[in-house]
């Protein structure tokens, strides 16, 4: 993701069921059909009203909605939340219709624990960086690869004893 952050391009579509893990357990985010690329170049252009509204920031669910990667992060937010929860549906409780409002209430998505998954509390806050309602206070994806980067390095570098 911050390889097509790079290149200027807006996926709108990140979600457990468009991320592939290979054999070797290297990872590719897949399915680019509502991709929006930033460029002026009108061929480049793809236009698309469909959302996967469980996985869209709210910002972008409205009709003058700019692609930006900031919602790419909301969406990453909402995929680390099925990651822990094991493929949970995100707002399983919620009509789809129902997700905006929740949302602009300031409401989220809950702590994985408290539905009996393990999730660290540094992961479900970074689940809430991503989840912030102005979409300049969500990190962008070069910071979130740099904090994993750290957080697995501190918790394998533990568990290895280095």
């Amino acid at each position: 993701m911050s390889f097509l952050e790079e290149v200027e391009v807006v996926h709108r579509d990140l979600r457990a069921a468009n991320v592939l893990v290979a054999a070797d357990k290297s990872v590719k985010v897949a399915d680019f059909g509502l991709t929006k690329f930033l460029s002026n170049n009108p061929s480049k252009r793809i236009a698309t009203s469909t959302f996967p509204v469980r996985w869209t920031a709210p910002e972008a669910m409205k009709s003058n909605y700019k692609p930006s990667h900031k919602a790419d992060v909301w969406s990453f937010g909402v995929l680390m939340f099925e990651v822990m929860t094991f493929a949970s549906q995100p707002y399983a409780e919620l009509s789809q219709d129902q997700i905006l409002p929740f949302l602009q209430e300031g409401r989220r998505l809950p702590h994985p624990r408290t539905l009996g998954f393990r999730c660290d509390d540094n992961i479900y806050q970074t689940m809430c960086k991503c989840w912030s309602m102005q979409p300049k206070d969500r990190p962008d994806f070069k910071e979130l690869e740099i904090g994993f980067e750290t957080e697995i390095s501190q918790e394998f570098g533990n568990f290895y004893g280095a």
